[in-house]
């Protein structure tokens, strides 16, 4: 943290030293005396991708108009530090813009991870030779034209520190932008498919050239659909990686492969095609029925015939209970219905895959993109079979993998509803619901609608005890150790929450955090002394600092602030600063005097370290050692650490009013 300090007041009976520095979050911490000030206007956190910018310029394919960004960063007569690129999700944007930050091999290349209220420059990083990539694709409303403005002032400050920012969205969310940020606002277009296909074979070691692939009918018939541009990069990517898989291009496996990158198209027109086409001869409800069940085996590949069919049902009658006798005996047999949907029945279980591998998710995306009306309702299915005592509860686990890949593949905020929704469910589901939610938190891709959903769940009135302690657990797991500051600012929504049922799993999810290491420990400490320095979320931090200097819980928390204490400086300035304004402050005292209590105990028993709880102890009450209530705490039973801190307390303020012979 970086300090300035200034000399002390002459018009005040004692000296005021004032320290202004930067907090660990980015944020503005002010010190007068014991008084802590802290400003919350923060930086956006960030994660290091320089590793992933070196590796993906080695298969680069540079967009038709790369050369036209180049030229804004560098060019000889007029350079400017921020370029936007302009495009639709999954046309390379990411790639160019890592490549674009990678130029001159930089130290060090930063995703900033948003986490504001809109977007703002002033919470942009900027340091020297930085390199920053800022993505705005999850901006929930279209970005405010104050936003261009700002950018303009904010490069000035870029081009002094030879830093650069590159930012990637939507047109959709930059269109009221555009009109003045037009000169550094560039649509890349997309790469020539073939020639990300050639650079990865390539890279990949693959033995597999261009006049080979072509010699082969049904991978030339996919190297002239890559070539006509149909599909974005990620389709040459992934034919890339499968290829380079590939040993011996035989005939079956060419086949497999066209297929696989044709999402089992022909089989698909067949099977969910227009009816007059695919089906002339049937009638329209028994077509609903096979459709049916097509999708209910899609989304239970693998699992039993009983789960299928009960499931493909509920999809086709929306029934909420098991179908009626006259109507199974009406109906067709089972092999006639996996005869009809080319699926393969091995025991019990029923098979889409054994023949088709990624039929599956073939099936399901192809409902997803071409009828959009259906989302919702496939959505409430797939939540429904899997409720308590439903047919398809047993394969809850594999549900939520299809949940998870609708989410990320299609960019699926509709996918958050019935994870949401399930922290409300019974056990099972908001087990489930909090692993999905700490899975999506941390996703490149969705991750930033998700981490926003948390948000505004935490801070809402009206969300659920049962969901806001849900996102207290999210807070705790892979989604506090990857993004620790916003994990922290979500818990302490729920230190704040109106209904004030969230603290108890507030405050263990921020224990847990303390204990993930020693850096994690600090991050948390300095964090709740932020808080607590802060005028707006001084409960908040009021209740985080009371639990992590609990000596009476069971875990090794206190351990490690104490230990805090005894070896950072700066640190255990702050965590005594912050314990003395806690049992100075007449409403805390009886709980910091309660604290205080149990770590003498505990000390007395040699589990805390006897030095640094007389460390913490000592400048915290020596300010109100004269008030009539402190003798509670020094008079009793006393221990030797009792004893010695009364020793100490009289060095330093003698004559006390309680004589030693008291205690």
């Amino acid at each position: 943290m970086t300090i300035a300090m200034n000399d002390s007041d002459s018009n005040s009976q004692r000296p005021s030293v004032k320290q202004i520095g930067t907090s660990h979050d980015g944020s503005t911490l002010i010190q007068v005396g014991h008084d802590l000030i802290h400003n919350q206007q923060r930086l956006l956190s960030s994660i290091d991708v320089t590793d992933e910018a070196r590796d993906g310029a080695k298969v680069f394919e540079p967009p038709p108009l790369y050369r036209k960004a180049v030229e804004v960063l560098e060019g000889t007569r007029q350079s400017f530090p921020v370029v936007v690129l302009e495009s639709a999700v999954g046309t390379g944007r990411r790639s160019t813009a890592l490549s674009l930050l990678n130029r001159g091999n930089p130290e060090i290349i930063l995703d900033l991870i948003t986490d504001w209220q809109r977007p703002r420059t002033n919470e942009l990083p900027c340091e020297k030779n930085g390199r920053y990539l800022l993505d705005l694709t999850f901006e929930p409303d279209t970005i405010a034209e104050s936003f261009a403005r700002e950018l303009q002032d904010f490069a000035s400050r870029l081009q002094r520190f030879h830093a650069r920012l590159i930012i990637v969205v939507t047109s959709e969310r930059w269109r009221l932008c555009l009109p003045l940020a037009s000169n550094i606002t560039i649509d890349p277009g997309i790469p020539k498919p073939l020639k990300v296909l050639i650079k990865r074979l390539e890279a990949a070691g693959s033995p597999h050239t261009l006049v080979d692939l072509r010699n082969r009918v049904q991978i030339s018939e996919v190297l002239d659909d890559l070539e006509a541009g149909q599909f974005p990069p990620q389709r040459a990517a992934e034919l890339a990686s499968t290829l380079a898989s590939t040993v011996t291009l035989d005939e079956a496996t060419a086949s497999r492969i066209n297929d696989e990158y044709f999402r089992w198209r022909s089989y698909l027109d067949q099977q969910l095609g227009k009816l007059r086409d695919v089906h002339p001869n049937m009638r329209q409800n028994d077509v609903a029925r096979q459709r049916a069940l097509l999708i209910a085996a899609a989304a239970l590949d693998g699992a039993d015939a009983e789960a299928v069919l009960t499931s493909s049902d509920y999809l086709l009658h929306n029934k909420k209970a098991k179908p009626q006798p006259a109507d199974l005996l009406a109906g067709p047999e089972l092999s006639g219905l996996l005869e009809s949907i080319e699926a393969i029945r091995e025991g019990d279980l029923i098979f889409l895959t054994r023949r088709r591998r990624g039929l599956d998710q073939a099936i399901l995306d192809r409902i997803w993109t071409e009828r959009p009306q259906l989302r919702s309702y496939l959505l409430d299915w797939l939540a429904d079979i899997t409720g308590e005592r439903k047919p398809a509860v047993e394969y809850l686990d594999q549900i939520s993998r299809v949940l998870v890949r609708l989410a990320k593949e299609h960019r699926s905020i509709e996918v958050l509803d019935v994870v949401f929704g399930w922290l409300d469910g019974r056990q099972q589901h908001r087990r489930l619901s909090i692993e999905l939610l700490d899975g999506l938190a941390t996703s490149a891709d969705i991750g930033p609608a998700v981490r926003r959903r948390l948000y505004q769940a935490a801070s809402s009135a009206s969300t659920s005890p049962e969901a806001l302690a849900g996102i207290a657990e999210v807070c705790a797991r892979q989604f506090g150790r990857k993004f620790p500051t916003m994990a922290l600012t979500r818990l302490r929504l729920l230190l704040d929450h109106s209904s004030g049922k969230a603290k108890p799993s507030a405050l263990s999810a921020l224990r847990l955090l303390a204990l993930v290491s020693e850096q994690m420990r600090q991050l948390v400490v300095r964090q709740t002394l932020d808080w607590f320095g802060s005028k707006t979320t001084q409960a908040a931090g009021s209740f985080a600092l009371t639990t992590l200097l609990d000596a009476r819980a069971k875990d090794a928390t206190i351990e490690g602030v104490l230990i805090d204490v005894v070896r950072h400086d700066e640190l255990s300035r702050r965590i005594v600063d912050g314990f003395t304004k806690l049992i100075g402050d007449e409403q805390t005292r009886p709980r910091a005097f309660e604290l205080a209590d149990a770590m003498l105990k505990q000390a007395d028993a040699e589990r805390l370290d006897r030095s640094a709880v007389l460390d913490l102890l000592t400048p915290a009450i020596q300010p109100i050692v004269q008030e009539d209530d402190v003798a509670s705490l020094l008079l009793g039973a006393a221990g030797c650490t009792q004893r010695e801190l009364f020793r100490r307390l009289v060095q330093i303020n003698s004559p006390l009013r309680v004589s030693r012979s008291e205690v």
